[in-house]
């Protein structure tokens, strides 16, 4: 579809510091982030910063990928 102007994209976040992940994965004790590569739990800003880069001129030779945002995680 992209000679329609069309880009489909998805982001696949890692564990995000949100209301719902604060049980398990709390940034101060850093019980989720012992397991995480990157050492740390992800910040929402984090996340959406890829998603404005996804939606900008910047991107445009980017279609039908799946961008990890989770420190490299998915390749172990």
């Amino acid at each position: 579809m992209y000679a329609k102007g069309i880009r489909v994209n998805a982001i696949a976040p890692g564990v995000t510091a949100t209301a719902m992940t604060k049980n398990y994965a709390d940034v101060s004790d850093g019980n989720y982030a012992n397991e995480s590569h990157a050492g740390r739990v992800f910040i929402p800003e984090e996340v959406a910063e890829v998603a404005c880069f996804l939606m900008s001129n910047a991107s445009r030779c980017i279609s039908g990928e799946v961008i990890h945002v989770n420190g490299g995680n998915h390749l172990g």
